[in-house]
């Protein structure tokens, strides 16, 4: 197992080989499987709850990232505004605590990563795939109310 010192942040060292699973007593007797993530980091961000999410590579297709939305968006119910940041690899990770990035991470753009985004009513899903445009699944449009 690899041990990674992720800093920029001022995380405490995060160890890259152990996944959080949570179950809440809500879901035990939910059939689906809530893929295997670890919270890197979250916070708040201009009444935007911020999360940034280690997962596998495997859990970057969109069954598994509606699985995952759908966790989240249970456990975050408060703020109404959530943006959640999956990465697979932890070139990924290098950049997390920087504004801006001078020069483009070349070994991070070959892992797959997500996005899963719930703004003023709005849910969608934005997966990025090696040598590909980003996809955007729209989950839950605004109602006319809310635009």
């Amino acid at each position: 197992m690899s041990i990674y010192k992720i800093t920029g942040l001022g995380l405490a060292p995060l160890i890259l080989g152990a996944w959080a699973t949570t179950v809440h007593p809500a879901n035990l007797d939910r059939p689906e499987k809530v893929p295997r993530y670890s919270v890197v980091s979250k916070y708040m961000s201009i009444g935007t709850l911020v999360i940034y999410v280690f997962t596998k590579e495997g859990n970057i297709e969109e069954k598994k990232l509606r699985r995952l939305m759908r966790h989240f968006f249970q456990r975050y119910s408060k703020p109404e505004n959530l943006d959640i940041h999956l990465y697979t690899h932890q070139s990924q990770l290098r950049d997390l605590g920087t504004i801006e990035v001078i020069t483009p991470n070349d070994e991070a753009e070959r892992h797959p990563k997500a996005t899963i985004v719930r703004l003023d009513g709005k849910q969608e899903i934005n997966i990025k795939l090696p040598g590909r445009d980003w996809l955007t699944i729209i989950v839950k449009e605004k109602r006319k109310s809310e635009k």
